[in-house]
Formats: C-alpha cells, sequence, structure tokens
C-alpha cells in the first residue's frame, strides 16, 4: 500500500463505511439477477477494503512502536560502552551499576543480532 496519513485513511474509511451502509440498505429482492450479483460484489469489496485500511492501520501503530524499541537499542549501543568505559576509567568495575550496564549492553547486542537476522541492520558505534 501506497504511505497514507492517519487522516486520509479515516476518511477513506468513512467513506467506504457510508457507502456499504447504503449499499446494505437496498433492497435487492426488487433488483434484477444482474444488479443483485453487481451488488453483492460491491459489498464484499467494500468489505474488504474496510478490512484492509483496518489492518493499515494496526500495522502502522505497530510500525510506530517497533521504530520506538529500534531507536532506544540502537542509542544505547552508543551511549552504554561510553559509559561502561567511564567507569572502567574511574576503577568502578565491580560496581552494581557497571554489571547492570554490561548486562543491558548484552542484551542489546542480542536483539541487534536477532534484527540483523531478519535483514533489519543497527549501526553500531563501538
Amino acid at each position: 500500500m501506497d504511505d497514507y496519513t492517519k487522516t486520509e485513511l479515516a476518511g477513506a474509511h468513512r467513506a467506504l463505511l457510508s457507502t456499504l451502509q447504503k449499499c446494505e440498505r437496498i433492497n435487492a429482492a426488487k433488483l434484477p439477477q444482474s444488479q443483485k450479483t453487481l451488488l453483492e460484489r460491491r459489498v464484499a469489496a467494500l468489505r474488504m477494503a474496510l478490512a484492509l485500511i483496518d489492518k493499515e492501520e494496526t500495522n502502522a501503530g505497530r510500525l510506530a512502536k517497533f521504530e520506538t524499541i529500534y531507536k532506544e537499542i540502537s542509542d544505547n549501543m552508543t551511549s552504554i560502552p561510553a559509559e561502561l568505559e567511564k567507569l572502567k576509567a574511574a576503577g568502578k568495575e565491580k560496581t552494581v551499576r557497571y554489571k547492570e550496564l554490561f548486562g543491558q549492553k548484552l542484551m542489546n547486542n542480542y536483539v541487534a543480532a536477532l534484527f540483523e537476522r531478519h535483514g533489519i541492520v543497527i549501526k553500531k558505534d563501538e
């Protein structure tokens, strides 16, 4: 699908829903067979379009969350090694803070490796 804004998707959803409701109110019993078939196909197509818009809106929300996580991990992969170096230079390698940061660094590296395995690359600034 092309990139549409939330506003555009919401507007399209409203318009399609309105059209679907109008089509569903039509008394199909009074229509000739060819018109009934056409109406049924239009209703099915409108329902499909509405489902696709709903799916796109859901996926856009998921993507935004993923991008937030991705940025946080990417930022941490830059900031944590620098902080570890400062603690190491100060001789604080046995502190709880150092161990916590080291654990976070290992976890970030693991998640980054998972992303890379699936074709999503995080730039490491180590």
